[in-house]
């Protein structure tokens, strides 16, 4: 290679590192489970070279060159990520135009970071087998996280996230269980993280670790409160069958749940 060949590959070197987009790696590795597609990511992409990776705020004409300086495009896409909570917006006290923000962006990023220290907090080096057990715990919070937002309608707060990482992790509920409890929380009409606490928490005293455990503990409370040939104690779908969790569920709710029970059930015989 010549002097003069090495000379332009050093300015080359150069000006590529002078003029490169810093990437969170939880983005690379985890905008699927903030809600995005590849392509969206390529827009935050560009939107960061514009503005800076640590730069939360901007406007409009900040970030139009990525987008080939076509207003609509740019507004479309900047909606649609407003949308999905990954980008701000807000009016602006200076003018008309609206201000936006990456905070979003990175808020959820911190709810995944805060998860995988929670995980990771006190242990070792991995092997291969915790590992891949790792892996099975990441894919656990990822469904119970994606099911609590589709259930409650709304994106999770980072205290939301860090308890269902709890629960996974430092109570060591399972997936499966906990879903559960926000079924029953849903059917009460009872949105809260604390009502959904108090169901496991009522379960963990009883010893209830399955699905069949709790689906029989019901059956046999059914039983003893209301007889055998009750309608209650028909086998049927869990939502049929729900008894009084704990002391510190109301009693109000339980009956209102258990004449829905007895109403969905007379249905079903009628049909």
């Amino acid at each position: 290679m010549s002097i003069q060949n090495i000379k332009w590959e050093k300015i080359f070197f150069r000006e590529l590192l002078n003029n490169t987009v810093t990437v969170p790696h939880l983005l690379l590795d985890y905008y699927s489970e903030i809600g995005l597609d590849e392509s969206q990511v390529i827009t935050i992409l560009k939107i960061m070279r514009y503005v800076g990776s640590a730069n939360e705020s901007f406007f409009l004409k900040d970030v139009l060159p990525a987008f080939s300086n076509e207003r609509e495009k740019a507004l479309g896409a900047l909606s649609l990520l407003v949308s999905k909570k990954i980008i701000g917006r807000e009016k602006s006290s200076l003018d008309d135009e609206p201000v936006y923000s990456l905070a979003p962006l990175y808020d959820n990023l911190w709810e995944i970071w805060a998860y995988l220290q929670s995980r990771s907090s006190g242990k070792g080096k991995q092997t291969k087998k915790t590992g891949e057990k790792g892996s099975k715990k990441k894919d656990a919070f990822t469904a119970v996280y994606q099911s609590f937002e589709q259930e409650m309608a709304r994106p999770l707060s980072p205290y939301e996230g860090n308890k269902i990482a709890d629960w996974l992790d430092n109570c060591h509920y399972k997936p499966e269980i906990i879903l559960e409890a926000l079924k029953r929380a849903v059917l009460y009409g009872k949105y809260n993280f604390a009502y959904i606490d108090k169901i496991l928490l009522s379960w963990q005293r009883q010893n209830l670790q399955t699905l069949k455990q709790i689906e029989e503990q019901e059956v046999d409370h059914q039983g003893k409160g209301k007889g055998a040939n009750h309608p209650a104690n028909k086998t049927g779908s869990t939502k049929g069958k729900m008894s009084k969790i704990d002391s510190s569920i109301d009693k109000d709710d339980f009956a209102l749940l258990i004449a829905k029970s007895l109403k969905e059930q007379k249905g079903g015989e009628n049909g």
